[in-house]
């Protein structure tokens, strides 16, 4: 991340402090008792996946497997990259990779 992006997250964190991102953890069983409907739900619009291959939470078996079958959730599913020597925060860590891949899968959409 540059020396910008890390003074901006402490300035955010130092200002509003953790405990709104920390509720979205906090709330993770909640959140799948309360979407139980969507268990099996299909996704049919195009779509992309973008992480890094050095995410440490892609790792756990059960979420590799989440990821290597996408296209049985995501069947609008294009493209699926893992980029590699990128962690969790592929966006900040390269944004330029980010808009590129975007960009092709825009200019993609418009061919069709």
């Amino acid at each position: 991340m540059s020396p910008q992006a890390i003074d901006y997250y402490v300035d955010e964190y130092t200002r509003a402090g953790f405990t709104g991102p920390l509720n979205y953890y906090r709330c993770r069983d909640r959140n799948w008792e309360i979407s139980a409907f969507l268990d099996g739900a299909v996704v049919r619009q195009p779509s992309m996946f973008i992480g890094g291959a050095n995410d440490p939470s892609i790792e756990p078996p059960q979420i590799r497997r989440l990821y290597d079958q996408l296209e049985t959730y995501l069947v609008g599913l294009r493209k699926k990259v893992l980029l590699p020597g990128v962690g969790h925060a592929a966006a900040e860590e390269t944004p330029e990779q980010i808009n590129a891949l975007l960009l092709e899968f825009l200019e993609q959409l418009d061919d069709n």
